[in-house]
Formats: structure tokens, sequence, C-alpha cells
């Protein structure tokens, strides 16, 4: 995905912000992108010291419509955020429409309305003689009302005959072009940081954009400054949650524009940035020196130590971060989480209401064609399901009660799949009902959704019922429950590692992982290693502030650790404590390095040709994501991510955020290049699970058939052989008699 940027040729960048679409009363679901960075829009623009205006022009595409925005019925209506950068101030607002509609729109009767939060702009009316036209209306919008949290709402106001209507009727439609624009004159917003605001300016929960947030670090940063980094990075994934995030390090130099997060010690400096002297644990926001719309956020202290306390105390929200800086006189961290408790994750110890998914009102809906209601939960990626029972839906829902049975139902699926159908009866409202959620076919992150598919009733004598007089609600106290599941997963599992950060993810603040980056680390390892927290983050919901990073050492044990190890200068010195560890196993294609027995020397080969004595195509352009269980500790991992050239660890960052790559990351050794993910091998070796001695016995008989087979046959000769005994020995007794 592009990086979010809007380029002004004179000094100063907008972050442009991608939008939702949210469909509201429509019969027409458009398909829309997934979170991205958007690309600059057209900008022509003088330098923002002299407060000049820019012009902006952004298409309904650029706001994430991938298609048309057909709207339907007699009252149909679309909603678009427009979330605009919060850098600019508008001065003029102008949006082009580009439509067409249907022939049977008669005129004088219907017309399109054009609303900004609810406050109408135009009416724009149909004329059925233009039907089968394109055609384009200039509506100029009150730049006033245009903030950062905006919204347009076309309302199409549909008639196809004076007489009695159906108001479903499919004759009822208009169409809106996804090239319409929105254009803008703007002058810039210079920056007015406040710790009070946080993460604003840095990051804006109502915008669906990529987090791009650079972060500049020392120059040769020691471990406790990248542990301090990585709280920050694990704090901004999780707050840019489903959006993704990137954060590229730049090393003693300020990124010319934009926002940025600077961390370091009292004896290092950044060039171009001046700072009062540290007085201790600090948190600090300030002007961008050479961009006067941008802000920085500076984590400072006196040693190392405080300035990972100062990191701690930001993701934490301690009381003293107000005005522009903040001094952290003491600092008390919560408890460490426990296993599978991370706020993202469903609970594993009791059922989760609907109401702490999804915000109540967000899960009801209105007419004959509402929206469907939907929300996203995450299950642990090692829940096993031995008895098929999945997770537990117990549904409460309201709904218009029906004057007599009819084909109204209410629909429910996960991820596209089905999970039932549910008659409206004309009584019973509100009723319940019981759903099974198959957790073996489902990704860790599924999306629940809910239509409520009402039959229209349409009566003689113009008696039909009004499309907005029919209600759907789902109970915020309905509970999904996954608390019966134990947890049983096959290692090393890269897929799980790629999608929800496990094993690490385990527990939420990562006190049982350490990272592991070479000693003399370049800002390829560091982003690379920021950009895999900020993943974990997004997983958990929960900043990562028990982490710890070491660099290798001739014996590097670390029991009782899960460990990331991130490679790309001096390989073999960072994976050399765990060669031993390796599996033996072949996963290299034929003629690539036969000779050679040990999966280690292969990985190594594969990763850096130069070391390999065979001759085998050179694969020095791609990255390696590999597995395998912690020689230090039973039940432990190692994840190791490598490339004998650093540029090229950004494949993984890339894939984690490409749901088309993510979803081809399978097994335990992968290759990641351009655009490209190949699986290396497939092999399990350790286990980690909570199951019952019987549920185990059955996982192992399920997958060696033969065994139980085997063991059938063992146990038939057993029975065969008692039998035979007890009934000769009851023919002796009676021939004895």
């Amino acid at each position: 995905m592009k990086a979010l940027a809007g380029k002004l040729h004179s000094g100063f960048q907008l972050l442009c912000a991608a939008a939702s679409v949210l469909l509201v009363n429509t019969a027409y679901a458009a398909d829309h992108v997934e979170p991205h960075a958007l690309s600059a829009p057209e900008i022509q623009s003088r330098s923002p010291n002299q407060a000049s205006t820019q012009s902006l022009s952004y298409t309904l595409a650029d706001l994430g419509q991938r298609n048309n925005i057909k709207i339907v019925g007699a009252d149909g209506s679309y909603s678009v955020a427009l979330l605009m950068p919060n850098k600019i101030v508008p001065d003029t607002a102008q949006l082009k429409l580009k439509y067409h509609h249907s022939d049977e729109l008669l005129s004088g009767l219907s017309h399109l309305n054009v609303r900004i939060d609810g406050k109408h702009v135009a009416t724009i009316p149909v004329k059925q003689d233009d039907a089968g036209q394109e055609l384009s209306y200039n509506v100029e919008l009150p730049a006033r009302w245009i903030t950062p949290e905006s919204r347009l709402d076309l309302q199409l106001i549909g008639h196809y005959t004076n007489r009695c209507e159906n108001p479903r009727y499919s004759g009822l439609w208009l169409e809106v072009d996804n090239t319409s624009t929105l254009d803008l004159e703007a002058r810039p917003n210079l920056a007015n940081p406040r710790l009070d605001d946080l993460p604003v300016p840095f990051f804006r929960g109502n915008s669906i954009a990529q987090l791009v947030l650079p972060f500049v670090l020392p120059a040769s940063p020691d471990a406790e400054t990248l542990e301090a980094a990585g709280i920050v990075s694990s704090w901004f994934g999780a707050l840019a949650d489903y959006r993704g995030a990137k954060f590229p390090v730049n090393h003693d130099k300020l990124p010319e524009t934009g926002d940025a997060v600077i961390v370091l010690s009292a004896d290092e400096s950044i060039n171009g940035l001046e700072l009062p002297a540290v007085k201790g644990p600090e948190v600090g926001v300030f002007t961008h020196p050479s961009d006067p719309t941008a802000s920085l956020l500076v984590i400072r202290g006196k040693n190392q130590t405080e300035v990972k306390q100062a990191a701690q105390a930001l993701v934490l929200g301690d009381k003293a971060l107000t005005g522009k800086q903040a001094y952290i006189s003491a600092l008390d961290l919560p408890e460490p989480r426990l296993p599978y408790d991370a706020p993202r994750w469903l609970s594993r110890h009791n059922p989760v209401a609907f109401g702490n998914l999804q915000a109540p009102a967000n899960l009801q809906v209105n007419g004959f064609s509402p929206d469907l209601i939907r929300f996203g939960v995450r299950l642990p990626p090692d829940l096993y399901d031995p008895d098929d029972v999945g997770a537990l839906i117990k549904l409460v829902y309201h709904y218009t009660p029906r004057p007599k049975s009819d084909a109204s139902r209410l629909l429910s699926s996960a991820n596209g799949i089905p999970l039932g159908v549910i008659d409206l009866k004309p009584a019973g409202n509100p009723d319940t009902a019981t759903l099974s959620l198959p957790v073996r076919t489902l990704a860790s992150q599924t999306e629940l959704q809910f239509y409520f598919d009402y039959n229209y009733l349409s009566r003689e004598n113009c008696k039909d019922v009004p499309a907005d007089t029919v209600r759907g609600r789902i109970d915020p106290s309905s509970t999904i429950d996954i608390s019966h599941l134990p947890h049983f997963i096959a290692m090393p599992n890269m897929a799980a590692f790629a999608n929800s950060g496990f094993p690490f993810t385990r527990l939420a603040d990562l006190s049982e992982t350490a990272f592991v980056l070479p000693q003399q680390s370049g800002t390829e390892e560091q982003t690379t290693y920021l950009n895999i927290l900020g993943q974990m983050g997004a997983a958990t919901g929960y900043p990562a502030i028990r982490l710890q990073v070491v660099f290798p050492q001739p014996n590097t044990p670390l029991p009782n650790k899960d460990i990331l190890v991130i490679a790309g200068s001096n390989i073999h010195d960072v994976l050399g404590p765990w060669s031993s560890a390796l599996p033996k196993n072949s996963v290299l294609e034929n003629g690539q390095d036969q000779e050679n027995s040990s999966l280690w020397k292969k990985l190594i080969a594969y990763v850096d040709p130069s070391t390999s004595t065979q001759p085998h195509r050179q694969l020095n352009h791609q990255a390696l994501l590999t597995g395998f269980e912690s020689p230090a500790s039973a039940g432990r991992s190692v994840v190791v991510v490598a490339s004998a050239n650093p540029s090229n660890l950004h494949h993984f960052s890339d894939a984690l955020l490409n749901t088309s790559l993510l979803e081809r990351i399978r097994g335990s050794s992968i290759s990641l290049g351009a655009d490209q993910v190949q699986t290396l091998s497939t092999q399990t070796d350790y286990y980690l699970t909570d199951l019952s001695l019987p549920h185990r016995i059955v996982w192992y008989l399920e997958r060696h058939p033969l065994i139980l087979v085997m063991l059938a046959l063992i146990t038939t000769v057993i029975l065969g052989l008692m039998m035979y005994a007890t009934l000769r020995a009851r023919a002796i007794k009676r021939l004895r008699q």
C-alpha cells in the first residue's frame, strides 16, 4: 500500500485522510476499499509560511469509494465521511457530482438532496428526459461546515407514478460516479500541539487511512532506547488497529516535513532540533522547526532507564500528561497481563456481551432495506474445538412485529459463512436464539454480520406500509462464549504469528517476549522491529510495556522467553546462538544445496547465498520468515525474520499490511519477496496446548489412523483370546462334571 502523503511543492506536506463510507438505509451495499494510505491529490501551493491557499481535489474514490454509489428506493440515502486533513482550513468547497439515473424517475417529484452533517445544502432536480445521460452538477458547500469529522449525505427522493407506489420498486435508482470530486481552497493550519490532546495530532481515530509515523532515534540506540521506541510504536499500532501502521526510522535527523516521534536521552541530540535541558523522565510536544503544520512527540530522560519510563507513562496515559511538557515523577506499572486476556481478544473465562464489542447505536437498523449490522471479534489463534461445538452465541433480538407469518427473516453470518436463518414471527418480540460459530473454519479476525430481511407487504388502495416503519435491533446483552474451548496449536505456525503475533501476544504486555537485534542494527532492522510491534499492538489492543530487547551474545539462553530475532546485517552473529536448535529437514527446492542435511545451513544459504558452496539461484533479494522451538525452554518459540540484504526486510512488513499476501503466509518457513510469498516448509515439531489427556489421545489417533487400526486389531485379538480362554474353561469344567 502506498504511503499517505499530500505533497506541497513549497515546503510542507499534507497528510491526506482516507474516508470510511457508511451505508444508511439503502438497498445497495457498495464495495469498500480496505484501509489504505491515499496517494497525494492534485495540489498546487505556495509557501505555507505565507499563509497562502492551496487547491486540493479529492475524488470519491480517493475517499474510499471503490465503486459507484447506487442509491435505490423511494427514500434511499448514502453517507460519505469527509475526513479532511487536520493540517488545512478550507476557505471554499465545491462538490462536482457526476451521475445518471433511471428513466422511470418522474420530473418534478424526484430529486437528490445534498446535506453536510444532516444540514441541507442543495436539492438537485431529476428530469425524466435526462435519463441515460451522464450528468454533472456543481454544489457549493459552506466551507465552515467542513471539519475532520464531517459527513456528506446524499438522499434520493424517487417517484415513478402519481398513484400508489411500491417504495422498493426496482425503477427507483440514481447512481453517482466515484470520479465525482470535492474541490477545496484551503490554508495551512499551523500546529499547536498539547499533551492533553494525545494521540491527536499524530493519530485521529475517525480516519481509516494507514498510519505512517516516522521515528527519530540516535545513531546507535541501546537496548532500553529501542524498548522505549517499541513501547510507543505498539501503542500507536493499537490505536491504528485495522488501518495498519508503519514506523520508518531516521537516525539523528528530523524528516523535512510531517509529524514524527523522537526518542533519546540527555546526552543525545537530533540535528536541527533544540530542546530544553532534561530534568527527568519527560514527554513533550513541539512544533516542527521546518514545517509549522507538523508536530513532534519527544520522549526523553537523563538516562535510558528514564527514557523507557517516560514511554511507559505516555502509553498508560499518566495524569501528568498536560500542557506542552510533562515530567514523570513516579510511575506504577499495572499488574502483568494474564495469558489470553488481551483487550481485543474474546475472554477465555466468561461470555462477552455484544455491547462490549460494538456501540449499542450500531446494533440497530430501520427500513425494509437496511444495512448489515456488523462488528469484528478476535479469537485466540490457538483456539481448538475437538467436539465441533463452536463458539456459542446467545442472541437476543428485537424487531417490528409482523402482522402475519411471512418470509421475514434474520440472517446471520461470520466472514460470509452462514450461521443461521431465523424466522421473524408475528409475536414473541423480543426473541432469542442460539447460534454456533465454527472456530475451525474461521480466521482469528472474524466479522459477525446480521441482516433483518423484512418481507414487504403490498396492499390495495394505497395502504402500503411506509418504508421507514420497521426496525431491527440486536440487543447489547447478546453474548458470545468461548470459555468452554481449549487451546491447542501445532508449532511453528507462521500464519498465527503474521496474523496475530502469536505466541508472543499470548501475554498482551509481551512480558515473556525478547527481541534480538544486531548490536549495530540499522534503520531497516529497527523499522522492521517497530512495524512488528505496531502489528502486535493492533492484535491485542494493548501496548507492549514489558518487552525486552537484547543484543546477541555467545551464549544467549533467554530461558522462559519467546524470542523474536530480526537479522539483516551480521546474520551469522545474530542467528548463531540458535543454530543447533534448528530442525534437520530439507526445505529448499531440488538442486539447492541438497548435500547439507542441516536446515540451519540451508536457511543461512537461503538468506545469504554467498555462504553456500553449492550452486543455486540467488535469493538475497528476499526475506525469510521461519520458526522453531527454543533450545532454552521446552514449549517456548523462536521466530526469525532475516535477509542478507537489510533493505529487503520491508517485504515482511509489507506482507503484514497486504491482505492478499497475508492470507498466503502458511507453514513453518516462508520466503517473502516483492508481492511474493512462498512456503518453504510446513514441518511442525512441538505443540502448545492445555488439552485434557482424553482429548490429546483423540487428537493423536485422528492424525494417525494406522495406529488406530492397529490398536483396534490388537484389541480384537485380545478380546478374542479372552473369549476363547473363557469358553475353553467352561468346556473343561463341563467335561469334568
